[in-house]
């Protein structure tokens, strides 16, 4: 349970006042073409500055085989996204500021949970379906009932090649799953530990036993963290090579000014802390002392090289876990029970 200092400031008013959406055949962001006994899937879109790719995204969604209902948390978006979900007819909560990815969805996945969902779709406001994407991965998941997350190939931009990050972090989890692509021998299913949230079909069983996206990460690591608490609770993920999807990765620059790096990098240290103290095999008084230890060394030797700005990240990254220590607890302590945690 959260205290209340835990909870978000949230609008849970769909901006257009429409009422919620019909059956998969009326007009909205849904296929047409599964059978009348598909399973009642609802995606999950948390959007920020969604512009440049929301239309593609949402029309994805439109032309799917399988019917998916779309809900839509908008982060305070300054441009045409809002408007854009409106035009689609996606039910739309815009906020009033920016709470974060992992916060965003987990409205979703509630307002999903409260409307009977039997399947929720997590889908990056860059990344698109393709029009039998779900319907494989379904079909996968019929005969796989001990995989509590599917994930498909991620394919680029360009949809020739798999997505950079996504093939790296396969070829270092399930290296076989490359060999078979090769060969074309193909199993239905390849566990994985981890895979990112850019396209997750979520089993409700998988979500009412592992629950949302921890708080304590407002963009990056809250996928990382939601894949080791399903781990511990039993709950596996799988890639279906059979089903893929494009992940473009908007807004996602190499060229940034010296200070957003430091702040990233800093960034990036808080959530290697955070993870590390939240994992329960180890105890939290070792992981801060670890944390505190590196810290103090290498930032020193940083300092004494003078590469300044480095050391300044990691000390920032330090800092800020630190400051959180009881909020980190009390998740560590939240994260080890099953159940629908963070899901407001």
């Amino acid at each position: 349970m959260l205290s209340r200092a835990d909870r978000p400031t949230i609008r849970m008013m769909p901006e257009n006042a429409q009422p919620e959406p019909g059956p998969p055949d009326a007009k909205q962001p849904s296929g047409s073409g599964a059978p009348a006994s598909a399973p009642l899937v609802w995606t999950v879109i948390a959007t920020y500055q969604a512009e440049p790719w929301l239309e593609r995204c949402l029309d994805s969604c439109r032309q799917s085989s399988v019917p998916t209902r779309v809900v839509i948390i908008d982060n305070g978006s300054s441009d045409r996204s809002v408007e854009i979900a409106r035009e689609f007819e996606a039910t739309c909560f815009p906020q009033e500021r920016n709470l974060g990815f992992g916060v965003a969805n987990n409205l979703g996945l509630h307002h999903a949970r409260e409307h009977g969902a039997e399947w929720v779709l997590l889908l990056n406001q860059d990344a698109f379906l393709g029009e039998e994407t779900l319907a494989q991965m379904l079909d996968v998941a019929s005969r796989h009932p001990e995989v509590g997350v599917f994930s498909p190939l991620h394919r680029d931009a360009g949809g020739a090649e798999l997505d950079g990050p996504f093939a790296t972090t396969l070829g270092q989890t399930n290296p076989e799953l490359f060999h078979d692509l090769e060969s074309g021998s193909l199993r239905d299913v390849y566990e994985v530990p981890f895979v990112n949230a850019a396209v997750w079909l979520m089993r409700r069983e998988a979500l009412e036993k592992v629950g949302g996206f921890d708080p304590l990460f407002f963009l990056y690591g809250e996928d990382d963290d939601w894949c080791l608490r399903a781990a511990r609770l039993g709950v596996k993920l799988g890639v279906v090579p059979s089903a893929e999807a494009i992940h473009a990765r908007g807004g996602e620059s190499g060229s940034r000014d010296k200070m957003r790096q430091v702040t990233a990098r800093a960034n990036r240290i808080y959530l290697r802390h955070v993870l590390s103290v939240k994992r329960p095999d180890s105890p939290m008084w070792r992981s801060w002392l670890g944390a505190a230890w590196e810290t103090l060394s290498l930032g020193s030797r940083l300092l004494l090289r003078g590469r300044f700005d480095e050391a300044s990240a990691r000390f920032r990254g330090f800092f800020r876990a630190l400051g959180r220590a009881g909020k980190i607890s009390r998740h560590r302590r939240t994260s080890a029970r099953p159940g629908p945690h963070w899901i407001f």
